[in-house]
């Protein structure tokens, strides 16, 4: 399956009437094959996008590829620790030109989260600065550990030992018993639509997912008056500085978009993926029991996970309906279920009094 919609309450992009699209690449347009023969940055390949690599590297590592229902783009990940991968354009003409007021950078994107793995590289879609010392938004996912993070130039001085540069933050939080930021893991193996918006006036970026995955609250980055000049899509040998790794990932990505507006709105959805979200999960918070509704009769598996990625229960159905789960025995917390029905994966987030 090439993608899995994930969002309960996303709404259109481009809510907006006067947002201004500046890149969009769902890979339709693009022949399957190398995007292109240069791995300079210099010379243009397919779709206008430029390839670049910091170290060993081959075209092949930059491939449109068909999964069966559509293309997406796939970029293979260094086996060392000392290797980017990247393509993308120049978006400093568009941003440049962009209608009075519309002063909100939004990116969304699709990836595949990949199977469960020992590798470092970690997965990266980001907005640069002119010289791409600043990251003026962005999100990463590390394939090892499965984890998703946001990243933003960032002013720490204010802590001790803080000190001003590029950040990744964690996506998870939670108030009680005790306000905690926690690490968002993801599912294996599923298609996730994420996305970030950078405030040129403010410097406020806010990581987004539709479900009410991350619940981290936005920050005030320490780019405010700083212009997006590069939109990367990019597969890091490593995750975080100093890990060692020998094992390549693929990065996958699809349906790509930058826009322009003039406030910060929701991730969009595509029409042919609403089935998704026929799914009812109530009540919630639950307490003792929890019940799954699909009037589509279609659930065939569904997988109760902590917040740090852990199975707690996991039980398999014969394409029903309704579905009722106890969870008397589970501790009180947030948690994630992944749903799995004949129609797709959808994820839903609950919390367990």
């Amino acid at each position: 399956m090439k993608k899995t919609l994930l969002s309960l309450f996303a709404l259109s992009l481009g809510l907006f009437s006067n947002a201004q699209v500046i890149v969009t690449e769902d890979a339709s347009s693009l022949v399957v094959g190398d995007i292109g023969d240069d791995l300079t940055g210099m010379t243009p390949g397919q779709g206008d996008w430029l390839t670049f690599v910091v170290a060993s590297g081959s075209n092949s590592d930059f491939q449109v590829v068909d999964q069966g229902n559509g293309n997406i783009i796939q970029i293979t990940g260094s086996n060392t620790s000392a290797n980017t991968r990247r393509m993308f354009k120049d978006v400093s003409g568009s941003w440049g030109f962009r209608d009075s007021g519309n002063n909100v950078a939004e990116v969304q994107f699709d990836f595949f989260s990949g199977p469960v793995t020992t590798s470092n590289n970690s997965i990266r879609v980001i907005l640069y600065n002119s010289d791409l010392t600043k990251i003026l938004g962005g999100m990463m996912f590390s394939m090892g550990s499965k984890v998703l993070s946001g990243l933003s130039y960032y002013d720490n001085t204010a802590s001790a030992g803080g000190v001003l540069g590029n950040y990744s933050f964690r996506l998870s939080y939670t108030a009680v018993p005790t306000p905690t930021y926690s690490d968002l893991v993801l599912q294996p193996n599923t298609w996730y639509r994420v996305g970030f918006s950078f405030n040129y006036t403010t410097g406020e970026v806010i990581f987004k997912e539709g479900t009410g995955l991350i619940t981290s609250s936005p920050i005030i980055g320490a780019s405010a008056g700083i212009d997006a000049v590069q939109l990367n899509m990019m597969v890091t040998a490593i995750s975080l500085t100093g890990q060692t790794n020998t094992v390549s990932s693929l990065g996958l990505f699809d349906n790509l978009n930058f826009q322009a507006s003039a406030v910060n709105g929701p991730l969009s959805v595509k029409t042919e993926e609403v089935v998704a979200n026929e799914v009812s999960v109530y009540p919630n918070p639950a307490t003792n029991v929890i019940n799954v509704s699909n009037p589509n009769a279609s659930i065939t598996k569904i997988t109760l996970t902590d917040l740090n990625g852990r199975t707690v229960k996991q039980i398999n159905y014969d394409k029903v309906a309704e579905i009722q789960i106890n969870i008397s025995d589970l501790a009180s917390g947030m948690y994630m279920m992944n749903i799995q029905s004949t129609d797709g994966e959808s994820v839903k987030k609950f919390l367990k009094n």
